[in-house]
């Protein structure tokens, strides 16, 4: 999504248009508001069917041990703000349900650092005329999250609540040295995230189950201009995000194993974009839609029945593909952003390599490595389309409760 911010208002400009619009916030809209009521209240239904039947179907006094997926990062298609000289790459995260996850409910704390290497944060213009040209700013970013997940219902499902900060782009650059300096990092705290899990059916080694995660608009808005109460853009971040999912796991009798999840990333709404111009500017910006689908296959190499020291060593490779369901175009043409024209429906393909370790009969950790295995180039702005990073680290701990 592209923005482009000017000289004057956008505060001034966000009251007057509440005002004469009668629409306030859009997370009180009648669509928002609809979309939202629609997918929460089907959930909640499905969910109350689910517990009542997920008893009966099963073929085992319990689920197979839990296998937790590493995941691949939580980046998605940032949004781009365009400025005279500078182009900003606002990054976009997510708490993707292949992230530390596993199918079967748990009771557990979860801890999480995503390293994510050379991401694109921006475009700055120098010289003038003929001379002037276009230097490209990559950072390092960082991915913390906490989550805690508690059974319950004879541990047929599980609530889950995740907390998460990031090292990311600044979502605000106010004043002229922010400006000048060009696009940077500061610390950003996430969309913080709720879900349920329960389970569908098992045997003493597959399982399957279903869920659901909301995300909720904790995040800041995005602010760029020469003074904090005076943004030449702003760009305001109060869409809610659902996504259901289905998941299964197998392992076999040699110790292999199959894990993968299938989702839906869904918002209830667009993003609200004020530009600032002498007759002041107003646009609802529509996001992308992502479909989701992660696979994993590992190896037990080593496996004891101790309850002290190392108690299990395993291997996996995951290979998590992501695809925008639709292009970020603007619901109306009100000012001139460009929005889709730079990532358009974007496809993303990663591989991930993990090493997980269990410590005892509580704790499991897990180290990984991912790749981007595509690569599509939009030549006027130099933006990897189809990639979000050069390569990611990956490190979880997980506390469990046995």
């Amino acid at each position: 999504m592209i923005a482009f911010s000017d000289d004057a208002n956008a505060e001034t400009l966000l009251a007057e248009f509440r005002s004469a619009s009668m629409k306030g916030f859009s997370f009180l809209s009648l669509n928002g508001f609809d979309a939202m009521f629609r997918t929460s209240g089907l959930f909640l239904v499905l969910f109350s069917l689910l517990i009542l039947c997920s008893a009966s179907r099963s073929v085992a006094n319990s689920p197979p041990s839990p296998i937790f997926m590493v995941g691949d990062g939580g980046l998605l298609q940032p949004i781009l703000v365009q400025t005279a000289i500078r182009t900003y790459a606002i990054q976009q995260h997510a708490s993707r349900i292949s992230e530390n996850n596993s199918v079967i409910p748990q009771d557990r704390i979860g801890m999480q650092f995503n390293r994510l290497a050379d991401v694109h944060m921006g475009n700055v213009l120098h010289g003038v005329g003929p001379g002037q040209f276009s230097v490209q700013r990559y950072k390092n970013l960082q991915e913390y999250r906490l989550t805690i997940e508690r059974s319950f219902h004879a541990n047929q499902c599980s609530w889950e609540i995740i907390a998460p900060i990031y090292r990311t782009s600044d979502n605000h650059i106010i004043g002229i040295d922010e400006i000048l300096r060009g696009p940077d990092r500061s610390v950003e705290l996430g969309e913080f995230t709720v879900g349920l899990k329960s389970l569908l059916w098992y045997s003493h080694n597959t399982a399957w189950s279903a869920g659901l995660r909301i995300e909720a608009p904790t995040t800041r808005d995005i602010r760029i201009g020469t003074a904090a109460n005076s943004p030449q853009t702003l760009i305001e971040k109060e869409a809610w995000y659902f996504t259901p999912w289905i998941g299964g796991q197998w392992n076999s009798s040699s110790d292999w194993y199959v894990t993968s999840f299938l989702s839906a990333r869904l918002n209830s709404e667009h993003l609200d974009q004020y530009r600032s111009t002498a007759g002041g500017q107003y646009s609802l910006i529509d996001q992308p839609e992502y479909l989701f689908l992660d696979s994993a296959v590992g190896k037990n190499l080593v496996t004891t029945d101790t309850c002290l020291g190392t108690t299990n060593i395993a291997s996996s490779f995951e290979l998590h593909y992501a695809t925008a369901l639709d292009s970020t175009e603007p619901s109306n043409a009100v000012n001139n952003s460009a929005s889709g024209t730079v990532f358009g429906r974007t496809d993303y393909l990663n591989l991930t390599a993990a090493i997980s370790v269990g410590l005892g009969n509580r704790l499991l950790t897990s180290t990984g490595f991912a790749v981007p295995l595509r690569k599509s180039l939009h030549t006027q702005t130099s933006f990897e389309t189809d990639r979000t990073y050069d390569w990611a680290f990956f490190f979880q701990l997980n506390v469990l409760q046995r």
